[in-house]
C-alpha cells in the first residue's frame, strides 16, 4: 500500500494520526458500496483537473516510469480506476492491509518526530 502526501513540517505528526485512524478504520470496516463509489468518482475527477497542472502531469509521467517502468496516458488511468469494483477493494485491503506492519518513508524535516510501529 502506497500512501503519498504533502504537508508541513508543522502538521507532520497529526497528518501520520491521521493517516493511521484511516487506515484501522478501513482495515475494521468493509468499504460501502457508497463510499466506495463517491470515492472512485473523486478520483476521476481528480485526475481530470490534473490535466490542467503541468507539474501534476510530469509528476504522474515519473511516477508511472518509475512505479511500473512505462508511461501511462490519463485515458488508461481513467479506465483502470473506472474498472476497479468494490471487491477488488475489499480483497486487497484483507490481503496487503490486515494483520501487516506499516512501512513509512518520510522526506524533509523529521528530526525529533516519533513514528510509533502500527500493525494492523
Amino acid at each position: 500500500c502506497t500512501i503519498s502526501g504533502s504537508f508541513s513540517p508543522e502538521n507532520t505528526a497529526r497528518a501520520l494520526e491521521l493517516i493511521e485512524q484511516e487506515l484501522r478504520r478501513f482495515t475494521a470496516h468493509q468499504v460501502t458500496e457508497r463510499d466506495f463509489r463517491r470515492h472512485q468518482r473523486m478520483c476521476l475527477a481528480q485526475l481530470e483537473m490534473e490535466e490542467d497542472s503541468v507539474r501534476s502531469r510530469i509528476w504522474r509521467l515519473l511516477e508511472s516510469e518509475l512505479l511500473i517502468g512505462r508511461t501511462i496516458s490519463t485515458a488508461e488511468i481513467h479506465d483502470l480506476l473506472s474498472a476497479v469494483t468494490l471487491e477488488d477493494i475489499n480483497r486487497v485491503s484483507d490481503r496487503f492491509l490486515k494483520g501487516t506492519e506499516t512501512s513509512l518513508i518520510l522526506a524533509g524535516e523529521t528530526a525529533g518526530l516519533k513514528v510509533p510501529t502500527v500493525r494492523f
